[in-house]
């Protein structure tokens, strides 16, 4: 009987003990926020990470992740928004989290990471426009960035040959030839950014997404990403991206 009694007393200890760590990782939770409403960022930080130490939960993470974002760290952003994911079984929850993530990606100028995000936030909850937007976004840069690396390794072709050509003596018809050619290449690019700058202009028809070019765009993220590319080159998004905080 006596010894039925110790076990008794381990487990209330236990248990106990397990309650207080709990409710001092709430305490650290509430002083996190309180620091976060009022753009002590840093602060925050520290309290969320407390309370991750304390007591790992998706919760924390996914707060600290705000609270890194907001400092700009958003490398570290995006792994604690990726642990909160992992640690939640919640689908609206685990959406909010995959869509800060892509956020924090985007931020570094990782284009394709944060399609992957906004990809997997959008599977998870269809009906977020901020996600499709910020996708469209996110695809329009990276787009960008791959034409503006083609046009850059062209150009240093381009250096290469005619640098190999300076010491060649050229004739009257060389010179016709390479002079054509150096004024088409500038009409292309002009072109080019004239294109540039027409797409970037925001129609107001852009601005909001209808039902079915939502339909559309779930459409395509579900398909591969070869199909994303073909489909969505004539769509235009100027949209910046923002964070959802819990």
């Amino acid at each position: 009987m006596k010894h039925y009694y110790f076990l008794s007393g381990v487990l209330f200890l236990m248990l106990f003990s397990t309650l207080m760590v709990g409710q001092s990782a709430h305490v650290d939770l509430r002083e996190g926020d309180a620091h976060y409403h009022v753009q002590e960022f840093d602060e925050a930080e520290k309290s969320y990470r407390d309370a991750a130490v304390k007591e790992l939960s998706s919760q924390s993470k996914f707060n600290l992740g705000n609270s890194l974002y907001n400092q700009g760290r958003y490398q570290e952003a995006a792994e604690e928004f990726q642990q909160a994911v992992n640690l939640s079984t919640d689908t609206v929850f685990r959406a909010k989290a995959l869509y800060n993530k892509g956020n924090s990606l985007l931020q570094e100028g990782k284009y394709q990471e944060s399609l992957e995000a906004y990809k997997k936030s959008l599977l998870l909850n269809p009906n977020d426009e901020d996600a499709k937007r910020n996708f469209m976004f996110a695809l329009k840069n990276q787009q960008q960035q791959e034409q503006e690396q083609k046009e850059s390794e062209n150009k240093e072709d381009n250096e290469n040959e005619d640098s190999s050509d300076e010491n060649e003596p050229q004739s009257p018809q060389q010179n016709e030839q390479q002079q054509d050619k150096e004024e088409e290449q500038q009409q292309k690019e002009e072109q080019q950014e004239q294109k540039e700058d027409e797409e970037s202009q925001p129609r107001p028809e852009d601005q909001e997404m209808s039902r079915e070019e939502a339909e559309q765009l779930l459409e395509i993220i579900e398909n591969t990403d070869d199909f994303v590319q073909k489909k969505l080159k004539k769509q235009n998004s100027t949209k910046k991206q923002t964070s959802k905080n819990w």
